[in-house]
């Protein structure tokens, strides 16, 4: 009868351990899931973070506001209405010449692209700039520094009417496409309408 008794202690001995190393195992399971899934967020913020951080430090462009003229007869006429933005250099970390910033217009009827006209002449395909900073005067002329606001103005290619969406981007030759989306008014009675912010 001894021998009976002591098999069966050793073995609820043996099963207890086996229960401790079982629930040893799934609290390890789960800190290590925890550690993970903590990392991965981590990561995602990290990333978030960063690309705003070299959005800010390489997009030069900034863009105040966007408006349309000449749309008191309820929308944007293609080839005779123009567009302007108000933009400036949005870091001090270098200038931009005017002859590499690229300009694009995104609507549901097609794209159009504009290099700069030299002047403040502009068309359907190029730009014009108006300086707005020192009386008109720039600091550099064909530049965009970190001194000067300016009128970028152009002539849209497409009929755009009440309630129609776009989007435009501003290319330098280096750094980032920053690109602003507009949204035309349910109601253009005015000459001048803004779009943008």
């Amino acid at each position: 009868m001894d021998v009976f008794k002591k098999s069966n202690k050793k073995g609820s001995q043996g099963i207890g351990t086996l229960i401790i190393f079982i629930a040893l195992i799934l609290v390890s399971a789960v800190a290590a899931g925890v550690i993970i899934q903590t990392g991965n967020e981590l990561q995602s913020k990290s990333l978030a973070i960063s690309s705003q951080t070299q959005a800010k430090l390489v997009t030069f462009v900034t863009v105040d506001s966007l408006h349309a003229y000449d749309t008191s007869n309820g929308g944007i006429t293609g080839g005779v209405d123009n567009i302007s933005a108000n933009i400036r250099v949005g870091t001090q970390i270098e200038d931009i010449k005017l002859e590499d910033l690229t300009v694009q217009m995104f609507t549901q009827h097609g794209s159009q692209t504009l290099v700069y006209s030299g002047d403040s002449n502009f068309s359907e395909t190029e730009f014009g700039v108006r300086y707005l900073t020192n009386g008109g005067n720039p600091a550099l002329q064909g530049y965009l520094t970190g001194r000067d606001v300016v009128i970028l103005e152009f002539t849209s290619m497409y009929n755009l009417t009440e309630r129609d969406q776009g989007s435009i981007r501003f290319t330098p030759r280096d750094g980032l496409a920053l690109g602003v989306e507009f949204y035309l008014p349910g109601a253009m009675t005015g000459r001048v309408t803004r779009l943008y912010p």
